[in-house]
């Protein structure tokens, strides 16, 4: 009778962990953001080896000035655009304001667009996984890790526990619908499977750092394709107020084990 009462209030904390999971959130930050020149527009060079539209961005300078997705860019300011390097460079040498004229072909028409480009904020892992699929144009298969998992509010080791593998899926889960909205629809990018990586790392400890062994990493490489890494790792901590949640993403290339980019969100909530 013991066992089962225990076990009831087990599982209530760990419910009622999981119900306060979305209080209303007071402020998100993302540390090391970088503040770049925005037109709002995802691209990819296609089987043609032109630069075509995938993505508008909603809100978009891009959007408002009338780019449609499937548009090919072929020039801004007169410059030409044969590759998305070159639409990179062109909009970084402008600043928030400027007004430039984007020329695009659809069905076969040429038409002039006069965007005026503002600047946005981007977390350093986004920025560094486009511009390898974009810039380098270089093939990124994602596996997703998740590491260290903290709640300092839980004392019992058991409710912990439970408490960790209900975040682990939810962080998880919405860390790759995330990745997938962002980048799914370039051909270069994809994520190796969740099930797939927990079979390898099932023996692997990862700590607060994010430490992963050059074997693990090599059999991630040799078994699923993967070319990088995401570590990411959770903590949980009371505020005065409501609480404070932290994730940490690293993002790794395998062959060489360079941390590529590393940032840290900031979630504050209000009971």
């Amino acid at each position: 009778m013991k066992k089962i009462f225990f076990l009831l209030i087990t599982l209530f904390f760990v419910l009622l962990q999981s119900c306060a999971a979305t209080p209303p959130l007071i402020s998100h930050d993302c540390e090391f953001s970088i503040k770049k020149t925005n037109l709002g527009v995802q691209v990819e060079k296609d089987l043609d080896c032109q630069v075509r539209v995938i993505r508008v961005l909603k809100g978009s300078p891009g959007e408002k000035a009338g780019i449609r997705e499937g548009d090919i860019i072929k020039s801004i300011d007169g410059y030409s655009i044969k590759k998305g390097v070159d639409l990179t460079n062109t909009i970084k040498k402008k600043e928030p304001g400027d007004v430039v004229l984007v020329t695009v072909e659809r069905n076969h028409t040429k038409l002039d667009f006069n965007v005026t480009l503002n600047s946005a904020l981007l977390c350093p892992v986004s920025v560094a996984i486009t511009r390898m699929l974009i810039d380098e144009e270089k093939k990124v298969n994602l596996a997703v890790i998740m590491g260290e998992i903290n709640n300092v509010t839980i004392r019992n080791q058991h409710s912990l526990k439970q408490w960790k593998k209900v975040v682990k899926a939810d962080q998880m889960g919405t860390m790759e619908n995330v990745l997938l909205v962002t980048f799914g629809l370039y051909r270069n990018f994809m994520l190796v499977d969740r099930q797939k990586v927990d079979e390898i790392l099932k023996e692997q400890v990862l700590g607060q750092t994010g430490a992963i062994s050059e074997d693990t990493r090599n059999k991630l490489g040799q078994l699923f394709g993967a070319t990088h890494l995401l570590i990411t790792s959770f903590s949980r901590s009371p505020r005065r107020i409501g609480r404070e949640d932290i994730l940490k993403n690293r993002l790794i290339e395998i062959e060489t084990g360079e941390v590529l980019a590393s940032e840290i969100h900031r979630y504050k909530y209000r009971y």
